[in-house]
């Protein structure tokens, strides 16, 4: 039994580590293929490529729900604003930004979410969350400033 649970451990790690190299890679590509063709086909393509996948997925798991009309109305506009025009915006930064740039940049989305649900939602903010925005922050200034920087060492 217990080399079920090691398996498992190990599966689990494999599949992280292929996620943090399918996103990271995600900057990569992008910044090629955006010199390729526009961001608005990118975007669609992208939409349309991981639809297909996770349709594929929950049909093959037969654990794809009847979805009702207020699910259409509330899915459909969020897949256009939320993921479309998101998906949009990062390709057209990718044509004015590198690779690293746009990541970090990117990499602010959960400090700006915890903002905003502190703001709109009455959130709070652990005591966690600010150690770890503070150390994200410090971490994107030294990459992104660093051009801007000159360190002088004695």
């Amino acid at each position: 039994m217990k080399e079920r649970g090691a398996f498992c451990m190990i599966q689990s790690y494999v599949l992280l580590i292929l996620c943090v190299i399918c996103w990271g890679s995600n900057f990569v590509f992008g910044s090629m293929l955006v010199h390729e063709f526009p961001p608005l086909l990118l975007s669609a393509f992208r939409l349309t490529a991981t639809s297909i996948c996770l349709l594929s997925y929950a049909w093959g798991t037969r654990k794809l729900g009847k979805l009702s009309l207020r699910d259409w109305k509330l899915l459909v506009p969020l897949a256009i604003f939320g993921t479309l025009l998101n998906q949009t915006a990062f390709f057209t930064g990718l044509q004015t930004v590198d690779a690293t740039t746009a990541s970090l940049i990117l990499s602010l989305a959960p400090l700006t979410i915890a903002l905003l649900a502190r703001i709109f939602l009455k959130e709070l903010i652990t005591k966690q969350m600010l150690v770890g925005s503070v150390i994200a922050i410090t971490g994107i200034f030294f990459v992104v400033g660093a051009d801007q920087m000159v360190f002088r060492f004695p």
